[in-house]
């Protein structure tokens, strides 16, 4: 997707489709031969303008110079700089220069943000439908895309990037700390000066996925209730379930979808609040219990007084039932945590009861669905296992409160150290399992899996291993956490 119109063409140099995707420019005039096959409108950069001001520019020493927020900002005030001198005509053009001369920082290109995107984040996040996204970009022709567009390809950019992933040879790329600052701020922008739009709201959970899987879980806990009050107010939680094939079909899978997703964040963040019990924003649209068409769906009218069940969505992609299978885990976990809330321990304790034997028999199925291999039914999984610890951890916990008129069983505290037990070992076997991964394929995990981690090592003491067992256990457990926080912290 090329640059807007506000360049001179008439300079021999590399033209900027071409040097954006890294395609070789034959740099004919008027237009290059890829632009005139492609249909687009070719433009040239003038030589000695591709980093203006660049020798002119301060530098920063010191302990301020690597303070992520100064980093942010003066990376913010030279890509200013930069487009200023490009003479933007409209907002959208003044945007969206900002938002590629910051992708053109990261060493990346549009093409390899995409598939990096829809092979990583979107396995687990199935918020952007790759088809209309990528109609959306052809549609262009060359013109500036509109703000929240420009937005939510920033936002793909953070999700995806790792300086090691940078190609950059003229500058150092930025710390992924600038970068999702920076993101942050332009959002910000964006939605102060923009009507509200499905990508704009989308950007803002992408934003938020970043934050809990960089380990800023209150961040994320606060930006994802954010997104839920601009989806109330785009109202996507009155959206109808996706019906037959129309025009438009995408629009309203996606708009499903992501409200979805934000009920499935929402709680999944929640589990790392220290006040687990605070009130949430998303709601799950729900269904009449008579009207469940799946065999495992039944029994969840058990756990509701009103005898309503949730209203599944459908799967965006080849894995059948894979995100319905998160979005039944979420509803469990929303379950659990209404749970927590009866005052009546004896009726606590019972409700729990019936959700950990349901999230057993299914997380059996999930992982048996999941075969081993990376995706929505893992998400499905990790959401199950999260909230299991969250359950049994509960009941372990009241045992060791002091106002607690009934406490547990001593077969009770068994059953659920033995269950901490399973889902722990499970943790350890998942972790094994991904000795072999690549930076680049983390994305592929759901980024819970290192809380689940943190859960399991924290149960880990707790257990009756010695010697050698246990060393090996924590090893594999400490060593697969660090290449997830590799991936998604800042180590600079």
């Amino acid at each position: 997707m090329p640059p807007p119109n506000s360049l001179d063409n008439n300079r021999q140099s590399v033209c900027i489709n071409c040097k954006l995707r890294k395609r070789k420019c034959d740099k004919s005039l008027p237009q290059c031969g890829h632009c005139t096959r492609k249909r687009l409108e070719c433009r040239y950069v003038p030589r000695g303008s591709e980093e203006p001001l660049a020798r002119g520019r301060p530098s920063l020493t010191g302990p301020i110079a690597h303070n992520p927020a100064i980093r942010s900002s003066l990376l913010l005030s030279n890509i200013f700089s930069d487009m200023l001198l490009l003479e933007p005509t409209n907002i959208e053009s003044a945007v969206y220069l900002q938002i590629y001369r910051i992708i053109r920082a990261t060493g990346g290109t549009f093409d390899e943000i995409n598939n990096r995107y829809f092979r990583g984040i979107h396995t687990f996040v199935p918020i952007i439908s790759p088809d209309r996204f990528n109609d959306k970009l052809d549609k262009l022709q060359g013109a500036a895309p509109p703000t929240d567009l420009s937005v939510l390809l920033l936002s793909m950019c953070l999700v995806t990037y790792h300086p090691e992933f940078s190609h950059s040879q003229n500058t150092e790329p930025p710390h992924l700390s600038t970068l999702y600052l920076t993101t942050k701020s332009l959002f910000a922008q964006v939605q102060a000066s923009s009507s509200l739009s499905l990508p704009l709201i989308q950007a803002g959970v992408l934003i938020a996925v970043y934050e809990y899987s960089s380990g800023r879980y209150s961040e994320s806990i606060a930006s994802i209730g954010y997104c839920a009050r601009m989806g109330i107010s785009h109202g996507l939680h009155l959206v109808n379930p996706p019906g037959i094939t129309d025009d438009e079909l995408f629009t309203q899978v996606e708009e499903w979808n992501t409200w979805w997703s934000i009920f499935i964040c929402e709680r999944t963040f929640i589990c790392e609040a220290r006040e687990l019990l605070q009130p949430l924003i998303a709601q799950a649209p729900e269904i009449e219990a008579n009207r469940a068409t799946k065999l495992e769906d039944f029994p969840l009218s058990d756990l509701s007084e009103s005898k309503r069940i949730p209203n599944l969505p459908d799967d965006p992609s080849q894995e059948r039932g894979a995100f319905a299978s998160v979005a039944r885990a979420a509803w469990l976990l929303d379950r659990t945590l209404q749970s927590l809330r009866i005052a009546d321990d004896d009726l606590r304790i019972a409700q729990l009861k019936k959700l950990d034997s349901l999230l057993q028999n299914l997380l059996a199925v999930g992982l048996r669905r999941a075969g081993g291999f990376r995706g929505l039914w893992c998400t499905g999984n990790a959401v199950m296992m999260r909230t299991l610890f969250v359950i049994h951890r509960h009941i372990l916990y009241q045992d060791s409160t002091p106002t607690a008129c009934n406490s547990p069983t001593e077969m009770e505290r068994q059953n659920s150290y033995t269950a901490l037990n399973t889902v722990s070992m499970m943790m350890l076997d998942i972790a094994a399992a991904q000795n072999k991964l690549s930076l680049s394929l983390i994305d592929t995990l759901p980024p819970s899996v290192s809380y689940i981690i943190h859960a399991a090592l924290d149960h880990v003491k707790a257990m009756n291993l010695l010697g050698e067992e246990r060393i090996h256990v924590e090893n594999q457990l400490s060593w697969t956490l660090g290449m997830l926080q590799k991936r998604w912290y800042d180590t600079a």
